[in-house]
């Protein structure tokens, strides 16, 4: 009697075992919309309009949502960010290039390269 109580007892906890790491596992995954959802307000506001720069040795930039980049109007490679977006990456011929994004908002970007304003 008292070894079919234990076994008993053995299945159910392993079942509730196999319960928990069933659930933690679905819990801990992030699917892509949570991904790309970070960084779709970074997006938004990277790409809504041209930003000219705020001194004369810098070009205009336009990025576009679908990961193109213009430097004075002209196409000049891809973009990506990274890093939680807080890199945007160029992907040029002669290699990658990144900067970090030290401020960005409606009206105003700085990297740590240089600064823009709409």
């Amino acid at each position: 009697m008292c070894q079919r109580v234990e076994l008993k007892l053995n299945i159910i906890m392993k079942k509730i075992l196999i319960l928990f790491i069933s659930a933690f596992t679905l819990l801990s995954c992030s699917s892509d919309d949570e991904i790309n959802g970070s960084c779709s307000d970074t997006i938004e506001l990277l790409t809504d309009g041209i930003w000219l720069p705020d001194n004369s040795f810098n070009s205009t930039q336009q990025f576009t949502k679908d990961g193109k980049y213009y430097k004075d109007g002209i196409f000049n490679s891809n973009w990506d960010l990274k890093d939680d977006c807080k890199t945007i990456t160029f992907d040029t011929q002669i290699g990658n290039l990144s900067f970090k994004i030290i401020e960005i908002t409606e009206n105003k970007l700085v990297t740590n390269v240089a600064s823009f304003h709409k």
